[in-house]
């Protein structure tokens, strides 16, 4: 059956993103509202009641919004902002995260949206902690270098001026947005410190976790955590993991869609483990689709 999809932000980066997978989906098709009632709040909470499903690619106070007009429980709402990650009401539309995570996923109406640098850390960070072999408890740095395109429109338009740009740290007050989801998926006792670099090139994620040998519970080497990995991704068509042995991670990536790669390397008393994904796929508008696959058991790279 074919599901009739609203996006509420369609012009946005993540909902021009989302159109591009409709549109190459078989069971999904696209309902806009008549662009000359496009400021109509009747003609709008009419489009987000007769969909099948209301994907909200808007700020945090135009999701709730959003939210607040939909009176049909049978609408599947998709919110892409940071209103509901970390809302218990709400379910995280992180199917890796594990079978209970997806299990919830599949009986849901309400879901939120990961965000990208959180689907990387907490798909990094998750199996170490399932394995016993990281503390809940631990402090731990991430470091991220991501594409311009996770910053919208405005910083596309600067990126893409023509002028040389340099690589920039932000979030320098080290309260990025995504931080309450990875610390609540995570189960984590203490805030990260989380430091991401947006580079001079447009989409792709590596987030990279440093640690001492001694600051996982017992010793492991780089196969046997590999392998951990391996295990805990096992029923992922998108997870590729410990393929690179060239010393060398590129981040720039084109359209890769929802895989996501996972390494390690370092030495004998220090690991790096990384993790690199699309920002605008598996970090955004391709985890949407991945979920209304999931959802409706269509295959899971339908449309990706």
């Amino acid at each position: 059956m074919i599901k009739r999809v609203y996006v509420d932000g369609q012009h946005g980066t993540t909902g021009l993103e989302i159109q591009k997978y409709i549109e190459r989906h078989p069971y999904l098709s696209l309902v806009e509202m008549p662009f000359e009632q496009r400021h109509d709040p009747a003609v709008r909470k009419e489009m987000l009641n007769n969909c099948d499903v209301a994907i909200l690619c808007l700020p945090d106070a135009g999701s709730r919004e959003a939210v607040a007009m939909i009176e049909n429980d049978q609408v599947v709402i998709i919110d892409t902002s940071t209103a509901y990650r970390t809302d218990d009401a709400w379910c995280y539309g992180l199917q890796e995260l594990s079978a209970a995570q997806a299990e919830a996923i599949k009986s849901s109406r309400r879901i939120a949206n990961p965000g990208c640098h959180a689907t990387a850390a907490i798909l990094l960070i998750k199996p170490l902690i399932a394995a016993g072999l990281l503390d809940p408890q631990s402090l731990l740095k991430l470091y991220s270098i991501t594409g311009y395109s996770g910053g919208g429109k405005a910083m596309i338009n600067e990126f893409e001026s023509g002028e040389t740009l340099p690589p920039r740290h932000y979030a320098m007050t080290l309260n990025h947005k995504h931080i309450p989801e990875i610390m609540k998926h995570l189960g984590l006792d203490h805030k990260p410190m989380f430091m991401p670099v947006v580079g001079a090139y447009k989409r792709g994620i590596v987030l990279s976790l440093p640690l001492e040998t001694g600051e996982l519970k017992k010793a492991v080497n780089r196969d046997e955590l590999l392998a951990i990995y391996s295990a805990y991704y096992q029923n992922s068509e998108f997870a590729k993991i410990g393929l690179n042995d060239t010393g060398v991670l590129n981040t720039e990536t084109v359209d890769f869609g929802n895989d996501f790669q996972i390494d390690i390397h370092g030495n004998e008393t220090q690991y790096l483990f990384t993790i690199k994904l699309d920002n605008l796929g598996k970090g955004a508008s391709g985890a949407a689709i991945q979920t209304l696959n999931f959802m409706y058991d269509w295959p899971l790279k339908m449309g990706i």
